[in-house]
């Protein structure tokens, strides 16, 4: 693999050049249809610096549905502490009626991100 490396929030990454990403994307694609979501990522741009992360899809997937529940639960959240009340009932109602426990929304989800730690 590449000599270049970046650091970052997540550590280290190698980063492929160009060249190398052009050469080795067969074998790429190749093992993300493999490994899917447990793919790990690659890091690639002209002369090793960090331009572009390559991720497989089911991996994006993943991180899309984690942002959105992120978002779902800081709005949920936000509504909660204010025990703002729409059409007569408040947010906790509406969260009961469809299924959900206001302790669980509340709590931290296991994204993708603290999964693959």
């Amino acid at each position: 693999m590449a000599r270049g490396k970046t650091t970052g929030r997540r550590g280290p990454h190698q980063v492929l050049g160009t060249r190398e990403l052009r050469e080795q994307l067969p074998e790429i694609l190749r093992g993300f249809r493999e490994e899917g979501a447990e793919a790990e990522l690659l890091v690639g741009g002209a002369n090793r610096q960090p331009e572009v992360v390559l991720l497989s899809y089911e991996s994006y997937l993943g991180l899309m549905d984690d942002l959105d529940n992120l978002s779902i639960q800081a709005l949920y959240a936000e509504r909660v502490e204010g025990t703002e009340t729409i059409r007569g009932r408040t947010l906790e109602d509406a969260a009961a009626e469809l299924g959900f426990e206001p302790d669980e929304l509340l709590s931290a989800p296991e994204t993708a991100a603290t999964r693959a730690r």
